[in-house]
């Protein structure tokens, strides 16, 4: 049985592999600690239409290369263009003017009395 991983693209910029970063969480069998690993996997995928930040699933297959083990399943989540959202001014009301501290008068050695 082949291995089935879903994970984010990170890197196209080989020509047929797109680099698919797989994130494992689990917990610490004795500080019961959540422990995030990371692995990345290089997989054949032979369209162009994958862009960084897609999420996908690859499957393991024979050695296509000496690093690429894995092909692209299929696309689950595909990334797309930010739409622009125009901005309006924020307008800020004026408050009641609060009174500024007064600095504190500090007092000179010379005028303390030494014993």
């Amino acid at each position: 049985m082949s291995k089935l991983f879903t994970g984010t693209v990170i890197s196209t910029k080989m020509m047929n592999t797109v680099v698919v970063e797989i994130e494992k969480k689990f917990r610490h069998p004795m500080y019961r600690k959540v422990i995030v690993k990371h692995n990345k996997y290089k997989a054949h995928y032979e369209g162009n239409d994958i862009k960084v930040g897609d999420v996908v699933s690859i499957r393991e297959t024979k050695p296509i290369s000496k690093t690429k083990h894995f092909i692209v399943v299929k696309d689950v989540v595909m990334l797309e263009k930010p739409v622009k959202v125009e901005e309006k001014p924020v307008v800020v009301k004026a408050t009641k003017k609060t009174k500024a501290a007064k600095p504190k008068k500090t007092i000179k050695k010379s005028k303390l009395k030494s014993s």
